[in-house]
């Protein structure tokens, strides 16, 4: 076990193409929280020490203030913009307008946090069990592993149109996430079909465990998606879209970490409760699943109304 507690990164510098606008301060809950302060308040009452906001550069302030105001402003909060390094020698193309993926945000916080890393998306709320799973795991993996939180698929489709998932499954390797894009619900009882990143089609039965990206790196694992990363740079021409779209995405390079043994994937069951937002129309779902959630009180209203660093027992 380790001292000391964990931190936990929200990812919310992405652009939000599908949805149209910035996901990550959309407000759902009743008194204009985003979906991400759901998630930071379940983190810090399963014990994780901080909360880390990872926006896009010039973000910062606006993005603090949204959680702020979510949270309270004595809550545990730290913002870091998304800049990380290139590696000596490399530059990046003087054309590009976009950030460099989730793995590149994954290694911008990392660099300012030290110690073991929880990881999530700021526009998905991930439900209090899974956040409790994700902690307990990750404060007792070896180092060098990096925890996967998984999720059955039936849990994580949209209604109102096709999804990106990570299809967790069993390589030569050991654990290792497959994207696969467009994932919609085929007709009842045949599972969801879609396509993985090589173009492959596949159909996965509703139970398939998948990851929603929540992730908890140990120190070893951080070091190794840091090599990783230098090699990602070092060969951006050979990637799908050129130096201008390339994206070092977290679950592509910990599979490939993983399947040269450079460290271990670890599936945790824990996620059964997941809400998010794809696509403009789920919106209203979502905004409807929290309110139901504040009725049922599982979340006080407003949310600040209870502090969430004043941890409970999980």
């Amino acid at each position: 076990m380790n001292a000391n507690p964990p931190s936990l990164v929200l990812l919310a510098g992405g652009l939000g193409s599908r949805f149209g606008g910035a996901k990550q301060v959309e407000p759902v809950g009743p008194g204009g929280e985003p979906l991400g302060a759901y998630t930071a308040f379940d983190g810090l009452r399963a014990g994780f020490g901080e909360v880390v906001l990872l926006t896009r550069p010039g973000e910062e302030p606006g993005v603090r203030a949204v959680f702020e105001g979510a949270l309270g402003a004595d809550a545990p909060l730290r913002t870091v913009p998304q800049r990380f390094a290139l590696p000596d020698g490399v530059r990046a193309p003087a054309t590009r307008d976009r950030p460099w993926g989730t793995g590149h945000a994954l290694l911008a916080a990392a660099a300012a946090t030290p110690g073991r890393i929880g990881v999530a998306n700021a526009d998905d709320g991930y439900g209090r069990g899974a956040m409790i799973a994700l902690h307990r795991a990750l404060a007792s993996a070896a180092d060098g592993d990096a925890v996967l939180v998984t999720y059955p698929l039936a849990s994580v489709l949209s209604p109102h149109g096709g999804v990106s998932r990570g299809w967790v499954r069993t390589g030569a390797s050991g654990a290792e996430v497959v994207e696969v894009h467009d994932l919609e619900r085929r007709s009842a009882g045949e599972g969801a079909s879609g396509r993985t990143e090589t173009g492959d089609a596949v159909v996965l039965p509703l139970d398939t465990p998948v990851s929603m990206n929540l992730w908890g790196l140990t120190p070893g694992a951080v070091a190794a998606l840091r090599d990783e990363w230098a090699r990602f740079v070092g060969d951006l021409d050979r990637h799908p879209g050129g130096p201008d779209r390339a994206e070092f995405q977290l679950s592509t390079a910990l599979t490939a970490l993983a399947r040269r043994g450079r460290l271990r994937i670890v599936p945790q069951e824990g996620g059964s409760v997941w809400f998010g937002i794809t696509w403009p129309d789920d919106l209203a779902r979502v905004r409807e699943a929290v309110e139901a959630l504040h009725r049922s009180g599982a979340y006080p209203v407003p949310l600040a109304a209870v502090p969430p660093f004043t941890r409970s027992s999980p």
